[in-house]
């Protein structure tokens, strides 16, 4: 055991750990997914895997990895601050003049300039000090320009190092201010209300079917099991299925899959008034906002809107778990099979016996 811990590290640890992070998690510092890595491992693995051998078998440290340096550089021999702009700025000695460009008079300007004059030889001071002498000196407007310049100009530097992609001046800037006024729109944008203070299942109006939908993400297999259950007004059971869906990557996937399947399910079954109701408040509150952001279950929000037009009527609702208790049971009724079953009329004993209680509170 103790020569198994003391031996060198070996080329294919690095594949075996690689293989267990999940494909599309948070990307790292160097803004690249682990799913990057998977698929051209054959390209970079060789250089991957000596340098990772390097780090773990003590050649070298982890110092250098990730530094970056920002360094605002004065056009004139003695800046002075107050000046009402930046003379000049550089990151890596790649981006010269953007923030003169940030702050020109046509765009925004930062008035309290003396925040951005970095001092020079013993005036100098810790980078982060400064950083949040920047940001806690500065107005909502100017902390809201330069966190986003620095994300911009970190953005465009991973470009350069691992694309070979030099933005222009005039790209940058207009990406900084696209992304300003995106936040702008977001902050006024009206959503409609979901509530989710509902905690006991309750049957719907007259003449609409209520779906219940839940899902469990199984990460091993890149896959999910889901829960369906189709109740009338009065409470009966009109159909349930465990559905069974291959190539998942997170949670909100599998919920926003599921949801997908009570459409079809719905427009399968000629059900022409519906109410969809789950416990992923994600998946529901962008179901019911008016546009659809970019994200990796954009998609799948797209496919449902686009079915819509099948109903005379259709609402989506956030209930809590304890109002979504049956579809959790046919949940795990389908984790014990892995396959996709459907059932008309009727449902698993331990579902039947949750729906009786439900209508019975």
């Amino acid at each position: 055991m103790n020569d198994a811990l003391l031996a060198p590290f070996k080329g294919e640890e690095i594949w075996a750990a690689l293989n267990t992070r999940a494909s599309l998690k948070a990307s790292g510092t160097n803004g690249f997914p682990v799913l990057f890595y998977q698929k051209y491992w054959s390209i970079i693995g060789t250089e991957v895997t000596d340098y990772c051998l390097a780090i773990l078998n003590g050649e070298v440290t982890l110092k250098e990895i990730n530094r970056t340096h920002i360094v605002l550089i004065s056009k004139v021999k003695k800046p002075r601050p107050g000046s009402g702009r930046i003379e000049g700025c550089t990151i890596d000695i790649r981006y010269p003049k953007v923030a003169d460009m940030i702050t020109s008079t046509n765009t925004v300007t930062l008035r309290n300039t003396n925040l951005l004059y970095i001092p020079s030889g013993s005036q100098r001071h810790d980078y982060k000090d400064w950083l949040a002498h920047l940001i806690s000196g500065s107005d909502r407007k100017s902390r809201v320009l330069i966190v986003i310049s620095y994300w911009c100009l970190w953005f465009a530097r991973n470009q350069l190092v691992c694309e070979n992609v030099r933005p222009s001046i005039s790209k940058l800037k207009s990406f900084i201010l696209a992304h300003i006024a995106e936040l702008k729109a977001i902050v006024t944008l009206h959503f409609p209300s979901v509530s989710s203070n509902q905690v006991v299942w309750s049957p719907s109006a007259m003449s609409i079917t209520k779906f219940n939908f839940d899902a469990a993400y199984i990460s091993a297999r890149k896959s999910s099991v889901s829960g369906v259950i189709a109740r009338n007004s009065q409470g009966l059971i009109m159909a349930t299925c465990a559905l069974s869906h291959n190539m998942i990557v997170d949670t909100f996937l599998a919920e926003a899959k599921v949801c997908e399947a009570v459409v079809d399910l719905a427009i399968s079954l000629g059900f022409q008034s519906i109410q969809v109701e789950g416990d992923s408040l994600t998946v529901i509150k962008k179901l019911s906002a008016p546009s659809t952001y970019k994200s990796i279950i954009s998609p799948v929000i797209l496919d449902i809107k686009s079915k819509l037009g099948s109903f005379e009527n259709i609402t989506f609702a956030h209930v809590g778990r304890q109002g979504n208790q049956a579809a959790h049971m046919l949940t795990k009724e389908g984790l014990q099979r892995l396959l996709s079953r459907f059932w008309i009329e009727e449902a698993p004993p331990a579902v039947e016996l949750i729906a009786l209680r439900d209508l019975r509170q």
